[in-house]
């Protein structure tokens, strides 16, 4: 099972009049074992997150960001990221050093700046 939301308070879009405006922005998925393939968008986009990781199967995604429209087309952002694992996941990870080895916790954080410019 796999969920995904977005959410943004302000502009989304360039147009005439949003310069000087902000755009609050957030953004979340969580991926079941397996719930994702290479055909989602998740993979398939010069997003973010694809930045973190590869396979988000068994993971949550959480993002937060806050843009300001520098013009009518261009903005610049702070954003700020937190992923994990999913409560109660075990991801085996044996090999022939470690057999029986697996994975109960893994958490990345991140924090950029962001230049987009829309034509």
């Amino acid at each position: 099972m796999t969920g995904f939301f977005e959410a943004d308070y302000g502009p989304f879009f360039g147009a005439p009049g949003v310069h000087g405006k902000y755009t609050l922005s957030l953004t979340g998925f969580a991926a079941g074992m397996n719930g994702l393939g290479p055909g989602f968008g998740f993979y398939a986009s010069p997003a973010t997150w694809t930045q973190f990781s590869t396979n988000f199967s068994d993971y949550y995604y959480l993002q937060v960001g806050v843009k300001k429209w520098i013009t009518d087309t261009a903005t610049l952002g702070v954003f700020a990221m937190h992923m994990g694992l999913l409560p109660n996941t075990t991801i085996p990870a044996g090999s022939a050093s470690c057999p029986g080895c697996v994975l109960t916790g893994d958490s990345r954080n991140a924090v950029w700046a962001e230049f987009a410019l829309g034509f």
